[in-house]
């Protein structure tokens, strides 16, 4: 399964996957199949419902992209043919009046929705292909980064108008990204280094520094950082508030982390050993320079898991060791529970949103908790030696389990009723590899 997102409004949560498919679920009557959509030759790799709820767009790598009318029961409105090579991203501006894609064949369009599709215009702004493409916050502008070393920005006010062109003339361009106030542009390059791009300065660069010893291939801002990943480093963190000041050398160790994860107030960081023969977690304070706060050494094997309540309350660990723990933040890290029902390596920990229920995950089955009486046990999700549970998100309001799993699945649990399985996303030919928070789906727009 290549991607999956929900409509705006809740309603509808839409699957596609290589086997050229796109499945509409109706999440107010128990995730019930409603349409299947077979008019793609070829895999769907892109996904985007518009703002105001009314169209769904696909796009392929049988280079169409798809428009669908969503309050006429998914009805083809449009099949846009004017790509020569696969349709890499598809992308609604903030009115849901225009659509964009954009293409390996070096270009991007924008599409008049409220006249039936019209084409307004089709940019052959890159030479070489498009990898990704964003759209500002306060829905100005428009900006595409290309493996031709360039990023263009272009404003959507005047009619997409070129109004920068960002050129770099050694490196590709992987991966872009706004700060959430839209004051600044970052890239990430294929030489690792990372460029700051003043947005109210004309796209003046701000700032230049080798992050990576290898291609920056995600870029993610919060309000406080800059999270940059390479393959070969992984993680590290940069604080933007300070120039994108790196945030410490005792940091350094956590940046080649095998695992890495903040809690939601941004007070710690927390990695694990990237030695798998090390089962260490070490917790760091983000306020107090990066001091190490407390080293967990309480597992056996080597930790793959590390999830935090949304609350800041409890943060969990996941090991090889087949147990699970759980740590009382506010009470300095104190171990309270050890979770040792599993029998093979616990790969996955995920709490609902409003913190009432925690679920953990070996390869072949998972268990569902009630934190608020103290991890009680509810139920029990069994797999079998050829399913495997990959990945888990729970609904805003907690009511329902999404689980995806090595079958092409997801499954969908009713938590509150304790109900058990309503439905399956059946049909799909790939691994369920991730899910994230269902009101917003990430995934890659670009090649490697």
């Amino acid at each position: 399964m290549h991607c999956v997102c929900f409509s705006p409004n809740g309603k509808y949560l839409a699957s596609a996957s290589s086997d050229t498919t796109c499945k509409i679920w109706n999440a107010q009557k128990n995730f019930a199949m409603i349409r299947n959509i077979k008019d793609h030759s070829k895999q769907i790799i892109s996904l985007a419902f518009s703002q105001d709820n009314k169209y769904l767009a696909t796009g392929s790598d049988d280079n169409t992209c798809k428009v669908w009318n969503v309050e006429k029961n998914f009805e083809l409105i449009n099949t846009i043919v004017a790509h020569s090579l696969i349709v890499t991203a598809v992308a609604f501006s903030p009115d849901s009046k225009h659509l964009a894609t954009s293409s390996e064949d070096c270009t991007f369009k924008v599409w008049n929705l409220e006249n039936g599709s019209e084409l307004i215009q089709s940019i052959q702004g890159h030479s070489d292909k498009v990898s990704s493409i964003i759209v500002s916050n306060d829905g100005r502008y428009l900006i595409t980064s290309s493996y031709d070393k360039t990023i263009k920005i272009w404003d959507i006010q005047k009619d997409f108008e070129l109004i920068n062109t960002i050129q770099d003339s050694l490196n590709k361009i992987l991966s872009i990204a706004l700060t959430p106030d839209d004051k600044f542009l970052i890239s990430g390059l294929s030489n690792g280094t990372i460029n700051v791009w003043n947005v109210n300065q004309n796209f003046k660069l701000s700032q230049t520094f080798q992050a990576h010893a290898g291609g920056v291939i995600s870029l993610q801002t919060t309000q406080k950082y800059l999270l940059s990943y390479s393959l070969n480093e992984g993680c590290k963190l940069w604080d933007f508030n300070n120039k994108f000041q790196y945030l410490s050398s005792s940091y350094e160790q956590a940046a080649g982390a095998a695992y890495i994860k903040l809690s939601p107030d941004g007070r710690y960081l927390v990695t694990s050993n990237k030695n798998k023969s090390d089962s260490k977690v070490t917790i760091w304070d983000v306020e107090d320079n990066y001091k190490i706060a407390k080293i967990i050494q309480d597992h056996t094997q080597f930790v793959s898991v590390i999830s935090f309540s949304p609350q800041n309350k409890y943060l969990i660990t996941g090991s090889d060791d087949t147990t699970c723990k759980i740590w009382n933040i506010n009470n300095n890290f104190k171990l309270v529970q050890t979770i040792e029902d599993h029998t093979d390596r616990v790969v996955m920990a995920s709490f609902s949103l409003d913190g009432k229920y925690l679920v953990t995950s070996s390869q072949f089955s998972c268990k569902i908790w009630n934190v608020e009486r103290n991890f009680q046990f509810i139920k029990n999700i069994k797999g079998s030696y050829r399913v495997q549970y990959l990945s888990a998100a729970f609904t805003v309001d907690g009511q329902y389990l999404v689980l995806g799993n090595s079958e092409s699945r997801c499954q969908i649990y009713k938590i509150e009723k304790q109900k058990g399985l309503i439905n399956n996303l059946t049909g799909n030919n790939d691994d369920v590899e991730e899910i994230n928070k269902l009101e917003d789906v990430f995934y890659l727009d670009y090649e490697l």
